[in-house]
This record gives structure tokens, sequence and C-alpha cells, in this order.
């Protein structure tokens, strides 16, 4: 049952990952795609917090539990700024809408700040995935007679990605979204969230033209934020060892002087 739990679980982040990532441009497929599949990332969201509820509620209890690490408090913490990101990321979807609510959406004053949970979303994903990563990449893996091969074929894929995350990070509109919230004005915003790179959003065009579908833009998408959501996670896991690792030597020292 717990097995079944874990593949449900890692089926519904595959989907909600794809899903999400796709969501950076809003008319890379076109903007119904954008609002509706949005609010179904959301939805599996709330459904993945769901999941781990208990976890939740076990750790609140014990908050200040000095025997409860360093490490599961900052897990709770990134959980906690999850939902808050995910809340406020549907109320600014809904606020901004123009197909789905249409009645109640149009209030652009929500743009600048339903682009600044994107890019936070993108940077805690990140961080959550990096807080797991040894779990997901044993899951990947797998197969112990194909470990090593594997192994090395994953770091070249990390390494890749690591390096066009940063790529996208330095090219891209990531951080035009996660300080323009600081901006003045939400035209003002918008105008130059329009003249991004083609990494960027496509929520502004010369001359008011949404460009045809191309599957190139999807995949260019694609690797680009999900490049930069493994290029954190990678900084994440690689926090969490070399803290893991002081801890142990300071026991082992501990236990020397004793």
């Amino acid at each position: 049952m717990k097995n079944k739990k874990s593949i449900v679980k890692l089926v519904l982040d595959a989907v909600m990952m794809v899903l999400f990532v796709l969501m950076y441009k809003k008319n890379v497929i076109s903007l119904g795609f954008h609002e509706i599949a949005g609010l179904i990332v959301l939805g599996i969201s709330l459904i993945h917090v769901a999941f781990n509820y208990k976890w939740v509620v076990g750790i609140t209890k014990r908050l200040f539990d000095r025997t409860l690490s360093g490490k599961t408090r900052f897990q709770y913490l990134v959980n906690i700024l999850l939902v808050v990101n995910v809340v406020m990321m549907l109320i600014s979807s809904i606020m901004i809408s123009k197909i789905v609510f249409p009645t109640i959406g149009g209030d652009h004053s929500w743009t600048s700040l339903h682009y600044f949970f994107a890019a936070t979303l993108v940077a805690l994903i990140g961080i959550h995935f990096g807080l797991h990563f040894t779990n997901i990449k044993n899951r990947i893996l797998g197969n112990r007679s194909l470990h090593r091969v594997s192994s090395v074929l994953f770091g070249i894929l990390m390494v890749t990605l690591i390096a066009f995350g940063a790529y996208t990070l330095a090219t891209g509109s990531y951080m035009h979204y996660l300080t323009g919230v600081f901006n003045t004005g939400t035209q003002n915003f918008e105008h130059t969230a329009g003249a991004m790179p083609p990494s960027g959003d496509f929520s502004q065009f010369h001359g008011g033209e949404i460009p045809a579908f191309s599957f190139t833009n999807l995949l260019s998408l694609f690797l680009g934020y999900f490049s930069i959501m493994t290029m954190i996670g990678s900084i994440t896991h690689l926090g969490s060892r070399l803290l893991a690792k002081r801890r142990t030597i300071r026991k082992v020292a501990v236990a020397t002087q004793v």
C-alpha cells in the first residue's frame, strides 16, 4: 500500500512538473491551455500537500522539540511556503484570468504578483527537489545491475542541466519575474517582460501578434525552467550534504574529546 502511494505521488509530481513548466509562456500553446492547465497544476499541488498532511501535522507538534533536526525544520518551512505560494498563485490566476473567469478576472494590478509567485514557486520546487534528491535518484536508477552506467549518464545529464540552468537564468526572464513586483507600475512591468529574450514570457508581442505553436519553443521552454529547478535543487543538495558532513565531524570531535 505504501509503495502504491509512493508511485501515485511520483506520477502526480511528474505530471505537475511538466504542466507547471509549460505555464511559463502563457501562449506557447494557447492562453486557454495556460489558464486551465494552471488550475489543474494548482489542484494537483494541493493533492500533493494532502498526501503529506500527517507528516506536516506531526512536525508541527514537534516544531520546538530540540531533537528535531535542522534539515527537517527546513523541509517543514519549504512545505509551508509551497502551500502559501500555491494559494497565492491560485488567487492571482483568478484575478488576472481572461478566459476561465472573465467576469472576475482582468485585474492587471495582480500581474506582477502572479509573475513573482510563479518565479518563487520555481525556486521552492527546486529546493524541494534538492532536499529529496537522493530518494529521487535511487528511484530513477533503480536496477542495480545498471547502477554504474546509469550513474555516469545521470551525472552527465545533471551537469548539462545545471549548465543550461545557469545560462537560462542569465539570459532569460526569470530574474525579471522575481524582481518585477518591486517595479513601479504594472504596465511598465508587462512591457519589459514582453521585451525579454525568447526564453521569456510571451505576454506581449510586437504588433500584438501571437506566434504560431512551435515544438521547438515548447522544448526550449521546458528545458529552460526545468534546468533552473535542477540547478537550484543541486545547490540545495550540495549544501545539505556539506552541513551533514560538518555535523558528523563535530560529533566525532566531541566523542573523541570525551
